[in-house]
This record gives structure tokens, sequence and C-alpha cells, in this order.
């Protein structure tokens, strides 16, 4: 009977304690992270030629691939039956969770909500069946991440955050690439080329776990995103 009226108050403290934090004014919330997402009706267009175009060019090169023509075609009457796309299209600027630190840091002091940020998108990293990521290039300095990304589509178990992995395995232990990538080639919008990478490994570093990809891409090529509008935004959850 004493356990079970542990239980009960348990359960009311931690109620409480949920209801009084939703209950705060959202200036007074911690947000779970700061991003620049544009808006999805606006741009949903373009994103899905982009991805459509470019993914054709990888069809027509590498015919021997039977997923990429699976991917090709679930994405082009967005039928979605084995991909989707993630909850927003945003380049998260600032990761918080549970880390208050991170308040202390100009990434946090100076985020200023509703700034308007122009974002292009020029190349994506790929990995059929599971994940398609942008790097993203800004005229905007208070971004976290070493390879700033957006994102653009989901299969299988992947989660938005692999896009960080999935970057970091292509443009930094991949020395070709990285050159690439420091060197400005991948903002340029002259510039064009694509890539089969074999055994690409991802280091799951947030559960400690590593999976490796017999095969992904990156392609760079004619079909762009040349103009998109993103906002600056507070992320509750």
């Amino acid at each position: 009977m004493r356990f079970k009226n542990l239980l009960i108050i348990s359960l009311i403290l931690t109620f409480v304690k949920y209801a009084l934090m939703n209950s705060l004014p959202t200036e007074d919330k911690i947000p779970l992270y700061l991003s620049i997402e544009v808006d999805h009706q606006i741009n949903k267009r373009q994103i899905f030629e982009f991805i459509l175009n470019n993914l054709m060019n990888l069809v027509k090169k590498y015919p021997q691939n039977t997923q990429i023509k699976a991917d090709y075609e679930d994405l082009i009457g967005q039928r979605m039956f084995e991909l989707r796309e993630p909850d927003s299209w945003h380049i998260t600027t600032l990761y918080i969770g549970n880390d208050t630190s991170k308040l202390e840091t100009d990434f946090y002091k100076k985020f200023r909500e509703n700034n308007g940020i122009q974002i292009k998108l020029l190349s994506f990293v790929y990995i059929p069946g599971r994940l398609i990521s942008a790097p993203v290039f800004v005229d905007y300095d208070l971004i976290e991440n070493k390879y700033p990304h957006m994102t653009l589509i989901l299969g299988g178990k992947s989660r938005p955050v692999d896009s960080n992995y999935l970057l970091k395995s292509v443009f930094f232990e991949n020395e070709n690439l990285r050159l690439l990538y420091e060197n400005g080639s991948m903002k340029d919008p002259g510039f064009f080329f694509e890539t089969e990478l074999d055994n690409v490994n991802l280091d799951y570093e947030d559960i400690k776990q590593t999976e490796i990809f017999e095969k992904a891409y990156v392609i760079k090529s004619k079909y762009t995103v040349r103009r998109m509008l993103g906002k600056t935004k507070k992320n509750y959850e």
C-alpha cells in the first residue's frame, strides 16, 4: 500500500512539473534548438524538383543501383511509400537539448527570431533508401555546426540528426571531398561534379553505434535551388 501511495505521489509531482513547464511564457522557456526554417508550402515544389532532377541524373549514370530508381519513383508522384519528408526543412544553427551552457554562447545570445536569410541549395549527399542531405552556405555567422545543412528526405530508420554524421563522413574523413569543401568548390555555382562512394561509415555519436553503407553519392549539377527565404526560429520540440 505504501509503495502504491508513493507511486501515485510521484506521478502527481511529475504531472505538476510538466504542467508548470508548459505554462511558462514562451520567452521564459529554453528552446530545444535554434534554426533557419523555410516555409514548407512555398518551397516544396522547388525542393522536390531539385531532388528529382539530380536523382534522374544518377539513375542514368548508375543504372545498376536499382534503389536509386526506386527512390526516384517513390518521390516523382510523391507516393512516399518508403521515403518521407522531415518534420520541417531547416538549418539547425544551435542545438541546445539539455546543455544549458550553450545559453552562454554567442550562437544563443546574438540570436534573433524572424530574421530573413537567403538560402541556396547547390548540391546534396545521398544514401539510397535512407537519407538526402544538402550542404548549405548562407550569409549568417551564428551557426555552430561545422557542416551546415538541410535534411531533405529520410528513409528507413534514418533520423534528421544523421545528416551531421553523413556530412562529417563525406567532407571530413574523405580527403578529396574535404578539399572541395574547404576550397569553396562546393559553394561555387559554376562547379559541377558527381561521385559514387563505397563503404561509407556513419558513426552515430549520440547512440554510440556505427553503420556502414555500401554506396553513397555526392552530386552537384546545374539543377539547384537558387533562391529560398528562410527565417530564424526558436524551436521547443
